[in-house]
């Protein structure tokens, strides 16, 4: 087995080469700095020409005119013919009035001219080299501002074209070329000698390094012969081993809490020191509102604007060490939601953690049943207090006394059979939730207009005392797939109340509309209407616009809350829309099941 070198003895002719080739490069960067110079050289002369000029031109001006420009510009050159040196006197609006190799009527306006714009701008000098389409040669200019009568008349330019630089210049780069070339060459030889050993192995590094990066970490880079590079890929090697160990079992940590979070029904959000999300599941989303993508590293008050939230991190920062709430969530529908915060220990500082529960249906229901117990209570207590009455009433004797007893009777069936009703459909709405929540209804497709039909000959003796008309429109061949006794009920229900509501002499309308995905019923009247304040709550039980009128009118306060629910078991809704004076719609939407069936006539 050969013995590893050491990475001095394979570089060390290569950095002898380096050196070389550095000294090449010192050589070139000479002749830049040869250029700049003669550039330097020439620009600082022509400036101190043109503003020599520009210091003589004004006395001839003032005295000859500006025709005298022209002549100035030529024997200025022929004096200093030596430097080659062309000289141009230019106005301000870029007109050529002099210059000492051309003619001045024959040259074209120079306003766009970079040195003269420079010069006039900053009433200094301006300086350019470039190409002259007027001598076809690279040219390098200077202009100095003109100054006749003490106002600003234009520029005097002075110029000189760069071949002699560019002869001295060349002659230079071509000895250091020669030179650099030897050097060169045997750069090369060397380079090929000495790198060759120590690039391989440092391209097989590379080579390996990048398959690390892009992730492939079951690579393994073979040690070469040089000792330096043989610890390093060593070290490499061991490093990604390291790193595929960690990552996986990061990435299955990451997993277990993606899925953890992603199957928990409570909201999670956590904070960094300064309040910026640095986790949130989906259930936090929907809870706050906020859209699951894009909110990472904002600020929880950047994506909602939840009072509550302010004052839960605002207690959490005074000092205990958790806190529990509840706030309020503004919206549509406003919801409630329960808040466990905690502190979250980070390195950077201490964040926070919050857990959300949706608690809107447990507060809803609660306040329903305190609604419920208080207003079945009072729904029991009238009729039992006016039972008890009667029945002390007979029992002090009026049961002797039969002209007494009768009208007492009465009441005390009166009493009896509401009491009976309301039993009946406090029974009937249990059975409907118990049949909600199990999922089950007893269907079958057939027609609706038999069903409408059999609820108004229910309720047509009602409506005939009342001398309110009932009017029904729906198809003959619309079919549904319903539980046909519960729509009967909901549909006697709204006629029910309809006709108890309406004017003698007016009409209820009884409309069945298929559409689409949905059936919808309406019941139409012509009656008192109702409140907007009241529309939210009238489908609660008990629940009474005018409780007193309510109950002279017989109703137990569950007839649409019965509705309500059987809208709900057929997997449907009911709505109510009502103007005070102008009567009320309800309707009852249906999902489609079924579908439209002609039937030929014959």
């Amino acid at each position: 087995m050969r013995r590893p070198k050491t990475v001095f003895r394979v570089l060390a002719y290569p950095f002898i080469a380096v050196v070389v080739l550095t000294a090449g490069a010192s050589l070139w960067f000479s002749t830049n700095a040869v250029r700049r110079f003669y550039y330097d050289e020439t620009r600082d002369e022509l400036r101190a020409l043109a503003e020599i000029a520009a210091k003589e031109l004004p006395a001839r001006i003032e005295a000859s005119g500006v025709e005298n420009a022209d002549a100035f510009c030529k024997d200025t050159a022929r004096r200093i013919a030596h430097r080659r040196t062309r000289f141009t006197v230019v106005r301000l609006d870029g007109r050529v009035v002099g210059d000492s190799e051309r003619d001045p009527a024959e040259m074209v306006n120079h306003a766009d001219r970079p040195e003269i714009r420079q010069a006039l701008r900053s009433l200094s000098y301006g300086t350019r080299v470039r190409y002259s389409t007027t001598l076809h040669m690279p040219m390098m200019y200077v202009a100095v501002p003109l100054y006749v009568h003490k106002r600003l008349f234009g520029v005097v330019r002075a110029s000189r074209p760069l071949q002699r630089i560019g002869r001295a210049v060349r002659a230079l780069m071509l000895d250091l070329a020669l030179g650099g070339a030897t050097a060169a060459a045997a750069c090369a030889v060397i380079a090929l000698l000495f790198t060759r050993r120590v690039s391989a192995p440092l391209q097989d590094m590379r080579e390996g390094a990048e398959e690390l990066a892009h992730g492939r970490l079951d690579v393994r880079l073979a040690e070469p012969d040089i000792i330096e590079v043989a610890l390093a890929v060593r070290a490499m090697n061991t490093m990604a081993e390291r790193l595929q160990t960690y990552l996986r079992d990061l990435r299955r940590e990451r997993n277990e809490l993606d899925a953890v979070l992603r199957g928990m029904a409570e909201g999670v959000v956590a904070l960094d020191d300064e309040g910026r999300i640095v986790l949130i599941n989906d259930a936090a989303c929907r809870m706050l509102g906020i859209p699951a993508s894009d909110v990472r590293g904002k600020t929880l008050f950047e994506c909602t604007r939840i009072a509550g939230l302010a004052r839960v991190l605002d207690q959490l920062r005074a000092g205990p060490g958790e806190v529990r709430s509840e706030v309020e969530v503004p919206g549509e529908k406003q919801r409630i939601l329960n808040v466990h915060a905690g502190v979250l220990a980070r390195e950077s500082g201490a964040g926070a953690v919050l857990v959300f529960s949706d608690v809107t249906d447990l507060r809803r229901l609660e306040q329903v049943r305190k609604d419920f117990v208080a207003n079945v209570s009072h729904e029991l207590r009238t009729p039992l207090t006016s039972l008890r009455g009667y029945i002390e009433t007979l029992r002090d004797g009026a049961i002797d006394r039969p002209e007494d007893a009768r009208p007492f009777l009465e009441v005390l069936d009166r009493q009896t059979s509401r009491l009976q009703a309301i039993v009946e459909d406090l029974l009937l709405l249990s059975r409907l939730e118990r049949d909600e929540a199990e999922g089950r209804i007893d269907r079958r497709e057939g027609p609706l207009l038999p069903l409408i039909r059999d609820a108004v000959c229910a309720v047509q003796p009602q409506a005939e005392a009342a001398g309110v008309a009932l009017q029904v429109q729906c198809p003959e061949n619309l079919r549904a797939d319903v539980a046909a006794g519960l729509i009967r009920q909901a549909v006697v229900n709204l006629l029910d109340n309809a006709v108890k509501y309406s004017p003698a002499g007016s009409r209820v309308d009884i409309e069945v509309d298929a559409h689409a995905d949905e059936i919808v019923l309406r019941v139409r009247d012509c009656g008192c209407g109702i409140p907007r304040r009241h529309l939210s709550r009238i489908f609660e039980r008990f629940y009474r616009v005018d409780k007193a009128r309510s109950r002279d009118r017989g109703g137990t306060g569950l007839g649409l809350s019965i509705v309500k629910h059987i809208a709900r078991l057929h997997g449907g809704r009911v709505t109510v829309e009502s103007v005070p004076g102008s009567g009320s719609t309800f309707a009852i939407i249906l999902p489609r099941c079924g579908g439209m069936t002609r039937h030929k006539q014959g």
